[in-house]
């Protein structure tokens, strides 16, 4: 009588199973995967396989693309400035053997940082991060900011947090 108990729970529960992957492969189920319906993408410096890093044209493929976030990285010029920049020396996106905060913005904004990803990104510029807000405003893209501290720095993470709050 044990074995017959069993075996009835058991095809019941087979039965049930069956009925609901009848379901759901004909569309009456819908079924709930949380994951999938929280799933975003993140664009790492912008569209970078496609477009020169941290650059402008890069978050603009980032979009282009669909993407959710844009993952950035943020440095301090020497004037105070907050620019978008994952090295901390300018020599291979903009050929320039500078670091980051010998230079003021000024001369940051003239370096062409396309060129060392192809030619036809000749001119492209190092963004500001205020600029970038407000293309990610703009745009409904959420950004993760990176800060890349070099110990000269003055007030780094102040000065973030002032352009993140201007800016919104």
């Amino acid at each position: 009588m044990r074995y017959a108990a069993e075996g009835i729970l058991l095809l019941g529960a087979v039965v049930c199973c069956c009925f609901y992957l009848y379901g759901i492969y004909n569309h009456k189920v819908n079924v709930q995967i949380e994951y999938v319906r929280t799933m975003e993408v993140t664009a790492h410096r912008g569209a970078s396989a496609r477009y020169p890093e941290n650059t402008m044209a890069a978050f603009e493929g980032a979009k282009e693309l669909g993407a959710d976030w844009i993952e950035l990285d943020v440095q301090q010029s020497r004037d105070g400035q907050i620019f978008v920049m994952h090295d901390t020396n300018f020599v291979r996106t903009a050929g320039v053997d500078s670091n980051t905060w010998e230079m003021d913005y000024d001369e940051i904004k003239t370096l062409d940082v396309g060129s060392f990803f192809d030619s036809s990104f000749a001119g492209e510029r190092v963004p500001l991060l205020s600029e970038v807000i407000a293309f990610a405003k703009k745009n409904g893209i959420k950004l993760n900011i990176e800060m890349k501290p070099t110990g000269h720095e003055h007030e780094f993470e102040q000065k973030v947090a002032e352009v993140i709050a201007t800016d919104r």
